[in-house]
């Protein structure tokens, strides 16, 4: 008795751990975009970048302050050749060397060329976070848009499902009335395809969906071997809750589009930087027409021995200048260049500035539009059940034709897939309009 026990006991534990390890994790979308905003590799690299380029400000800001070199050096010399002189040996001591010196130097005047290089670094530094935060919208963004696309494909795999299991059962009732000879064979067999393509419909549907969580997993960096449970996002909830009109009246006017998204967009501000840069640029390569003063001086010690080291010393101190009489038009050629990147920064900024408008205007476009489109998917809906309900009772009281039932079926199933595809569509344009004029930051 006290074996069966034992087994029964460890028995359970077993059970217990199977289903432990076999439980999967729950992922619901703020835990996707929390992930992806953590572990995502675009995230990684922008914040990699605006590390780097706030080292650079430490760097430029150091060229300001004076530098210090301090050396210390010692030697000894012994002479190998032994002299004789009056019968006697005369070996010669050995002579020693020891200095130590110390020098400081510091540049006052450079055409402007090390103040430039602390505002550069300065405004790189703003730029790249500038960068970064675009980089945290477009991450959420996508992250909506394949979470949104993951839930799209298993609402659709629902539809190829109940569509198959309808198909089955008309099939099943097909077979059994061709068998009392209530129906044709040349039915059974339309029927029996008809299965056989909503099968396939099921497969791809599947195919689809797995497709989509293996892409979502691999954008927030996790483990595309371990299952995961994706939670349902309440999208009903979610599109009843967004006011369209208030959208589509806020950014109805294009001169509010412009202002409002331009004011906003953190990558239009880092164009606007970049500009700046390349002023900068201009000015640091100008900076080499001007003369170069520095500041140095210098203390030095020196003696045959340590205990005397500091017993003998020299100090100096001075100023030195140097300027440029010719340097076969390296400066020139620099300004030329420093020029035409300054024009070009100029070009990209009213290129961010026109793509921000476009993007707008597109976004508000398409969020309109699949609005309308959800309300025609609804009505499609209402119109395909009841199509298809009076398909099935025509057809089972012998008024109807299988051909029929067949169409009514599959314009119900198509039905039922755009509105699906609508409502998606709509919550994704929703997210494009917000990504668009970039208010939001994470």
């Amino acid at each position: 008795m006290m074996l069966q026990n034992k087994i029964g006991f460890v028995f359970l534990i077993l059970l217990n751990c199977t289903n432990l390890f076999s439980e999967s994790k729950k992922l619901t979308l703020p835990q996707a975009i929390e992930q992806g905003l953590k572990a995502n590799f675009d995230i990684i690299r922008a914040a990699n970048i605006s590390a780097m380029q706030e080292v650079g400000i430490t760097s430029a800001k150091w060229a300001l302050i004076p530098t210090i070199n301090m050396s210390t050096s010692g030697s000894q010399n012994k002479k190998s050749k032994v002299d004789v002189i009056d019968g006697f040996l005369n070996t010669p001591n050995p002579s020693n060397s020891f200095s130590s010196n110390f020098n400081t130097s510091v540049v006052l005047f450079d055409g402007m060329n090390n103040w430039e290089n602390v505002s550069k670094a300065t405004n790189t530094f703003e730029a790249s976070n500038l960068d970064f935060i675009r980089t945290k919208q477009l991450v959420v963004f996508e992250v909506n848009r394949r979470f949104f696309t993951l839930l799209r494909n298993k609402s659709l795999l629902k539809v190829s499902e109940d569509n198959l299991k309808r198909s089955q059962q008309q099939l099943k009732r097909i077979e059994e009335s061709n068998k009392v000879g209530a129906l044709s064979k040349a039915e059974f067999y339309r029927q029996q395809v008809s299965t056989a393509n909503d099968e396939l419909s099921l497969i791809r549907a599947k195919n689809n969906y797995d497709n989509s969580v293996a892409d979502l997993l691999t954008y927030l960096s996790l483990d595309v071997t371990e299952e995961y449970e994706i939670e349902n996002y309440n999208i009903e909830k979610e599109i009843e809750e967004t006011n369209v009109n208030q959208y589509l009246q806020e950014f109805s006017n294009a001169n509010n589009v412009s202002e409002i998204s331009i004011a906003s967009r953190s990558d239009y501000s880092s164009a606007i930087l970049n500009v700046t840069n390349a002023s900068s640029d201009i000015t640091i390569a100008n900076s080499t027409y001007w003369p170069t003063i520095s500041a140095n001086a210098g203390f030095s010690m020196s003696a045959d021995t340590l205990t005397n080291l500091g017993k003998k010393s020299n100090a100096n101190f001075g100023l030195s200048f140097s300027f440029p009489i010719f340097s076969g038009f390296r400066t020139s050629v620099a300004v030329e260049q420093a020029k035409l990147r300054l024009n070009t920064a100029e070009e990209q900024l009213h290129q961010t500035k026109r793509k921000i408008q476009v993007e707008v205007k597109k976004a508000i476009l398409d969020l309109e539009s699949a609005h309308k489109q959800r309300e025609v998917s609804q009505k499609n809906i209402i119109a395909s059940n009841e199509d298809r309900r009076i398909a099935e009772e025509r057809y089972t009281l012998g008024a109807g034709t299988l051909l029929d039932l067949l169409i009514a079926n599959a314009n119900n199933t198509r039905a039922l897939s755009d509105k699906v595809n609508a409502d998606y569509d709509f919550l994704i344009a929703k997210q494009q309009l917000i990504l668009a004029v970039g208010k939001e930051r994470y």
